[in-house]
């Protein structure tokens, strides 16, 4: 799959928003 040149940076913003989000999500679950 080849990623194309404006899908890069979207990809980079949901790994870096995504990311932090999910580790929130599964610390308060375990709380």
């Amino acid at each position: 799959m080849i990623l194309q040149p404006s899908e890069i940076p979207t990809g980079i913003v949901v790994a870096v928003i995504g990311a932090p989000y999910f580790l929130y999500l599964l610390a308060r679950s375990k709380a």
